[in-house]
């Protein structure tokens, strides 16, 4: 459960600048973070209108449509969020929060992925696989995508690996970017489509470049899919003559790829609808600041095929521990998940329990318990929430029993965690 509502009425607008609604159901991300919103808004009976491209921040701005409401919640691109600009002016007016794409603003609220964790994590993965030319593809540019380009960087230069330009492909050179100190990127084009022809040049580089990447860490999954496509086309194995990953499962969406078992990295945007309201409603009610509130969903990481080397030849038992792995994430706040995770397995309770452990090294009630805890302690810093909803919430039955591994976690019990992470709010 959520903070206690108040008697009056809320209204929230929503704002999906530069998208269309009628392709909603074919970008789950999209539907999924309009799901969040709106789970989160009935719960404190606030009412949402939703806005894609057909009303410009400029326009919402102009016509001061934002006295109509309570605050605000948007999908604006970066390339919007300068001081000067429409949506910023918006944030000065009425309780803003900016999902997906933060504008690195310091009085800027933002609810959406760490994405240069999210590389650093694909990076790390492939380093450990034994990979050695790990190379980056972006394209189309926003604040995601360069945050994203920033993290390959960072990741590589922490894993001792020297950044070489020839493994970076892209529309546009990156390089310049990389270092800009002003937080808007200026100049820089916006995001655009383009043909297929200019997509498999960049494929066709891939393969034929020397030195030849080994690996390729793709800042979209839709482009990952796409590649693989082009490679078997042209006789390239994945992974063995080249590993890929990419960001996003939202590509199951797509009817023209097949589904590859690729590598890739999750992203809960169901959770980040629901913070950014929750976030919202207490700004609104003054129990949240005003501004400056950032808020990074962890990324998960997802092994499969198309990213293994050393780890190719146990394939399949790298498939049934993530295979396991996603059913607890998934189902962790659930009753009774042995038998239900057994059920799904084929399994027995005891050789459910027998093979959990042998994969992850510990029980399957020791793994729940590490979940809970990192839960705990996430709602604790980042949502209103009394303690004992959020035990209800990720499915703790001793709190005993959670307090006491929260508490060798974090040196602290969790109120004065909370206390500690949120200072005053």
């Amino acid at each position: 459960m959520r903070p206690v509502k108040e008697p009056s009425t809320l209204r929230f607008a929503c704002i999906f600048s530069e998208h269309d609604f009628n392709a909603f159901r074919q970008v789950m991300n999209y539907y999924d973070i309009y799901r969040g919103v709106i789970d989160a808004a009935r719960e404190y009976d606030a009412e949402v209108s939703f806005f894609d491209r057909t009303l410009t921040p400029e326009r919402f701005v102009a016509e001061k449509r934002y006295r109509d409401y309570s605050g605000i919640l948007g999908i604006i691109p970066w390339t919007k969020l300068s001081p000067s600009s429409p949506a910023t002016r918006i944030g000065r007016s009425a309780p803003f929060v900016n999902m997906l794409i933060d504008d690195r603003h310091a009085q800027g609220n933002y609810v959406g992925p760490d994405e240069q964790q999210s590389i650093s994590l694909l990076v790390e993965h492939l380093v450990s696989e034994g990979f050695e030319r790990i190379g980056f593809f972006c394209f189309g540019f926003e604040r995601y995508t360069l945050d994203r380009y920033a993290g390959y960087r960072n990741a590589l230069a922490a894993s001792g690996m020297r950044y070489d330009g020839r493994l970076v492909f892209s529309d546009t050179p990156l390089e310049k970017y990389f270092n800009s100190t002003d937080g808007t990127f200026a100049g820089l084009p916006a995001l655009y489509r383009q043909s297929e022809s200019v997509f498999k040049q960049l494929f066709e580089r891939i393969l034929t470049e020397k030195p030849s990447p080994d690996a390729i860490v793709f800042s979209s999954s839709y482009f990952a899919h796409w590649f693989w496509d082009h490679a078997l086309e042209q006789g390239v194995r994945i992974p063995e003559d080249i590993a890929i990953a990419g960001i996003g499962d939202e590509i199951t969406t797509y009817d023209r790829f097949e589904t590859h078992p690729l590598t890739i990295i999750r992203q809960n945007y169901y959770e980040i609808g629901g913070l950014a309201a929750e976030l919202l409603y207490g700004i609104i009610h003054h129990t949240r600041r005003r501004s400056g509130e950032k808020i990074y969903i962890k990324p998960e990481l997802i092994v499969r095929k198309s990213s293994l080397k050393k780890s190719l030849p146990r394939s399949g038992g790298i498939a049934i521990r993530h295979a396991m792995e996603r059913f607890v994430h998934e189902h962790y706040a659930e009753r009774k998940i042995l038998e239900k995770a057994a059920l799904r397995f084929s399994m027995t309770y005891t050789a459910f329990s027998r093979k959990f452990r042998s994969l992850f090294g510990k029980s399957l009630q020791g793994y729940l318990t590490d979940i809970r805890v990192e839960k705990l302690a996430f709602y604790l810093e980042h949502t209103g929430k009394p303690v004992w909803n959020i035990l209800a919430d990720i499915g703790c039955n001793h709190h005993q029993r959670l307090y006491a591994h929260f508490r060798d976690r974090y040196g602290m019990s969790p109120e004065k965690y909370r206390k500690t992470k949120q200072g005053v709010h």
